[in-house]
């Protein structure tokens, strides 16, 4: 098998799926040993959670299925990975398990409390529950984080417009074409 050690863990790669093509379309398996002894010489990473991250992003619009199996894996072998969590959370949202994805996301700010793209994606599959409040909340902390993220100022807009509030609408559409 090929390795990669990323911190103090060591991966190895068991298994990877081709199709009939030849193009990956699989899923990465990762094992991870804890190894407390240092390397001298890292093998390429590119079989390691790195590939294992890309391959579940590439998957993500091709068969959001294969993405959360893919990331399920990672998250077997790391588990809370934040990148292997947002990935799991987009899978299912594009799966419509926007429960699911609301679960993730919500333990995601809790580890990641300053990461903005964590808030914006959990304002969005709030917003698909039908817990408008609760999104508005998460995208302004998200553009509290990070203020210069158009696609933020828009979610939080339309929101904003979808529940009413025509002001608060009209001002997050202004900020939206500041960023654009």
């Amino acid at each position: 098998p090929q390795f990669s050690r990323i911190g103090g863990f060591l991966f190895y790669m068991v298994k990877f799926n081709r199709n009939q093509k030849g193009s990956n379309c699989g899923i990465l398996v990762l094992k991870c040993l804890n190894v407390g002894f240092s390397m001298s010489a890292v093998p390429d990473a590119s079989s390691g959670l790195e590939a294992a991250l890309a391959n579940a992003n590439r998957l993500l619009t091709v068969d959001p299925r294969l993405a959360e199996e893919q990331t399920a894996e990672i998250l077997k072998a790391i588990p809370n990975q934040p990148n292997a969590l947002i990935l799991q959370a987009l899978a299912n949202g594009r799966m419509n398990q926007w429960q699911a994805s609301v679960d993730l996301l919500r333990k995601l700010t809790i580890l990641q409390p300053k990461w903005a793209a964590a808030f914006m994606e959990l304002g969005l599959a709030l917003r698909q529950v039908g817990l408008g409040n609760q999104a508005v909340i998460a995208l302004k902390r998200s553009l509290f984080l990070k203020p210069d993220v158009p696609k933020a100022w828009l979610a939080l807009a339309d929101l904003h417009a979808a529940m009413g509030d025509t002001k608060a609408a009209d001002a997050a559409y202004s900020m939206q074409l500041k960023y654009a």
